[in-house]
């Protein structure tokens, strides 16, 4: 699975685990064909056809026309497209006989690629890719020039040792420029940045160059002999092992990962001119300094200062009293409560959205959930539980308290694969079912009420649904699950919604016609409704009688479906 990333760019076989660990470790992106593979395939290929013989003209053409293909055949993502463009223009410089230059060649690679596609502007790949070049490409060098300076005096006393050791320096201060560069765009994206990544690249960074040869080879010579292919495959595979066993190494503690959450663009604008600030006042003092003295004690602790704080900036969230995202999840459901001290999940979608709402968890910061809720055992609502509960096992940047569901009787407890899943979910985390009864959680700056399904002999497992009431201040939100109109009878007849009028009612199974009865709607008298449904889904939700009913009722309708995640806050 890895080797194929590597060399083909196909994830197909990838296992997600190990896909994970690749990202928190911060070496996810020897994943995808980028710029250190083509520069060393390319580069290399280039530098073989000219040793067996061809002309500049002749081996530069041909190298080309592979790198093209290759880039082509890898899948032509922004990443790739974009290393692709920058070794046609290196190459094409040669050829023609002038002078590359990397600012340049970065800048006519966007250009391209924007001409095809204005939106790649707004593509994680896209910024990730450019900025990690202007990063090495732009930033690197006035850092490396000011370390020149500072040896200048100290070079011709530098033994052996020094200078490996310099040399060590220098690759991590490269890979820390880089991920500084790239800091906000990684944290509006995910949410999260690895903090051992800046070390573990420059065990990577050298030895990968050996997994993509090896894997290249084994591909080539499998087309006459398949011992030879083996044989040319095992120095990669070893090498990948000794990834594998870092990757889970490093998981293991709990500051590998820095979970840092979405900045806001004000955040990642003075971030950056911040940073611009110090790399000028960097340069402005390497242009006049004298005999390394730039860098004197005062000016590092204004430059190490100015980046420090640029850190401290983009790192900072105001504190909020209280926020509900409804994810987008597809056809499920899935609803995140946050307060000033507690975190709730409600339901989770099917398998397919788990590493969304993983996604999500890290872009808002949360490392614990004090519970998760599902709300019945379907797949389209616990479906991602247990990949969010083997992730919470197994790293320490996530950890959940307590997991509730509802009360069933023996007969309609599911036997599924999904079910299965998330017990054993559960019981890697170290924690017991707790069955819904009728309470109040606190959760600080707002209660979640409880309220259990009524009845005891229903026929479907959607009637079942855990219902729950959160309040806070005078301000309600009541979600359903999948409660259909049997359900909702049982709970206005017994008088348990009595003292529930939300502002806000998460609509039950999905817009569903069975849902929302009529009843159901005056006896809330919601102001607004949110619906989780997929686009065009199969099963034809949200009912027209459904959004009928609604307005009737006097709420406004909101929909996953049209408006992607549904943020309230307060």
């Amino acid at each position: 699975g890895a080797f194929e990333a590597i060399v083909l760019g196909d994830k197909t076989n990838l296992d997600p685990e190990l896909k994970m660990r690749y990202q928190m470790a911060g070496i996810i992106h020897i994943l995808a064909i980028s710029g250190l593979h083509i520069s060393l395939l390319g580069m290399g290929l280039y530098n073989l056809l000219k040793k067996i013989g061809l002309g500049i003209w002749s081996a530069g053409l041909l190298a080309l026309v592979i790198m093209l293909q290759y880039g082509m055949m890898t899948g032509g993502t922004v990443s790739t497209m974009r290393a692709v463009c920058m070794f046609l223009l290196s190459v094409g410089a040669k050829i023609a006989g002038r002078i590359y230059d990397m600012p340049t060649g970065m800048a006519a690679a966007a250009i391209l690629i924007l001409m095809e596609n204005p939106a790649y502007l707004l593509d994680g790949g896209f910024l990730l890719s450019f900025g990690s070049v202007i990063g090495i490409g732009c930033v690197w060098p006035l850092v490396q020039e000011g370390m020149d300076v500072l040896n200048r005096k100290k070079r011709s006393e530098v033994n052996e040792k020094g200078k490996i050791r310099d040399k060590l320096l220098m690759s991590f201060l490269a890979s820390g420029v880089v991920q500084l560069t790239t800091l906000p765009i990684v944290l509006w994206f995910y949410g999260e940045v690895s903090v051992m990544g800046i070390f573990l690249n420059l065990l990577v960074l050298p030895t990968v160059g050996i997994v993509l040869g090896s894997g290249t080879a084994g591909a080539l010579l499998g087309l006459v002999t398949v011992r030879g292919a083996f044989l040319a495959v095992v120095p990669g595979r070893i090498i990948l092992r000794g990834y594998e066993f870092l990757t889970v190494l490093l998981g293991r503690l709990s500051f590998c990962t820095w979970i840092g959450g979405k900045p806001e663009v004000w955040q990642i604008v003075g971030y950056y001119l911040l940073l611009a600030a110090a790399v000028w006042m960097y340069r402005a003092g390497v242009m006049k300094s004298e005999n390394g003295k730039i860098f004197a004690w005062k000016i590092r602790a204004v430059y190490a200062g100015m980046v420090c704080f640029a850190i401290l900036l983009i790192s900072y969230r105001p504190h909020e009293n209280f926020r509900i995202a409804c994810l987008d999840v597809g056809q499920g459901d899935s609803e995140l409560i946050l307060t000033d001290s507690a975190a709730v999940l409600i339901d989770a979608g099917e398998q397919s959205a788990a590493n969304d709402i993983l996604a999500d968890l890290q872009k808002y910061g949360v490392t614990k959930l004090d519970w998760i809720i599902g709300t019945h055992p379907h797949a389209d609502h616990i479906g991602g539980f247990p990949k969010i509960l083997d992730y919470a096992a197994a790293y320490d940047d996530l950890t959940i308290e307590n997991v509730m569901v509802p009360a069933l009787p023996d007969d309609m407890v599911p036997t599924t694969r999904t079910y299965e899943n998330f017990l054993d979910g559960v019981e890697k985390n170290g924690l017991s079912l707790t069955q819904a009864v009728s309470t109040t959680i606190d959760l600080g700056s707002a209660s979640l009420e409880i309220i259990p399904s009524p009845g005891e002999d229903y026929s479907s497992l959607n009637d079942y649904s855990i219902c729950t009431y959160l309040t806070c201040g005078s301000t309600g939100f009541f979600f359903t699950g999948d409660a259909s109109k049997p359900e909702e009878n049982d709970l206005l007849s017994s008088g348990t919604l009595d003292h529930v009028h939300p502002d806000v009612l998460k609509v039950g199974h999905h817009g569903s016609r069975e849902s929302s009865s009529d009843n159901f709607l005056q006896a809330l008298c919601p102001s607004y409704a949110v619906i989780s449904c997929g686009y065009d889904n199969s099963y034809g939700h949200p009912a027209q009688a459904v959004l009928d009913r609604l307005t009737e009722a006097g709420a406004a309708v909101y929909r996953t479906d049209q408006a992607g995640d549904i943020t309230i806050t307060r």
